[in-house]
């Protein structure tokens, strides 16, 4: 799951909803590390970032549903500029704010603010903001669940391709070679992350078939009969049954 995407969708989403100059999304990852986005139509100070950070510690401290985050050496790891330029002066303090917590049950756990310079948010404001990130919490959490079942099927077919391997020696270490090698050729046609992630797994699982073909076959020294040749011809078939 590409979260630094879904936070400049979500950004993107209600930045038409609400006026304001500065977001930040801060997720917990696991229980040591954290990704932390600003999205902001102007380079930021240091200072500036210090005021977010200390702003999310506050409503971190006065919440009644604590999400304990250690933020004492937390950075932003990503500005994203609308356009990759700047369209408004920084201000000099962004001194009016909304953070909303963002709770993932079983997953992640983190925060989603707006901060602006000149005008109060309003009652209204905060109740949009919070319903907004309400719905948000709930989708990463599908998110989630569909990465760590999608981690776990990928597990179980990574098994049957190494017992597979297992079975020939010839073919040992074939897949991750396979892998190694689609992923320069990705490298070199400038493949997104997502097609080099399908790729790494396509690369495991080419061969996924074979588990369906007679040991003997399989772990034949010498050459294959014509009557071999064809069973063995059939492992793409069986391995597109399995994948289904």
């Amino acid at each position: 799951m590409n979260i630094k995407e879904i936070f400049e969708r979500t950004n993107q989403l209600i930045s038409k909803i609400l006026y304001y100059q500065v977001s930040a999304a801060i997720l917990q990852k696991d229980n040591s590390s954290y990704q932390f986005v600003i999205f902001s139509t102007h380079n930021l100070s240091q200072n500036l970032i210090e005021e977010i950070v200390e702003a999310i510690k506050k409503r971190q401290n006065s919440s009644s549903e604590k999400i304990m985050i250690n933020l004492e050496e937390l950075t932003p790891e990503t500005y994203i500029h609308p356009d990759g330029k700047n369209l408004s002066p920084a201000p000099l303090h962004l001194l009016h704010y909304l953070v909303s917590p963002l709770s993932i049950k079983n997953s992640s756990e983190g925060f989603m603010a707006l901060f602006r310079s000149e005008v109060e948010f309003t009652d209204k404001d905060r109740d949009i903001f919070n319903n907004f990130t309400n719905y948000l919490g709930q989708y990463l959490e599908v998110e989630y669940q569909k990465e760590y079942y999608y981690s776990n099927f990928f597990n179980v077919i990574k098994a049957m391709s190494y017992a597979i391997e297992a079975l020939d020696p010839f073919f040992h270490g074939h897949a991750v070679r396979v892998e190694e090698l689609a992923f320069k050729v990705a490298e070199k046609l400038n493949f997104s992350e997502e097609m080099k992630d399908d790729l790494k797994y396509l690369s495991i699982v080419h061969d996924i078939g074979k588990v369906g073909l007679p040991v003997f076959i399989l772990g034949k020294t010498g050459r294959l009969d014509k009557e071999e040749f064809e069973i063995v011809k059939e492992h793409t078939v069986i391995g597109e049954q399995i994948l289904e």
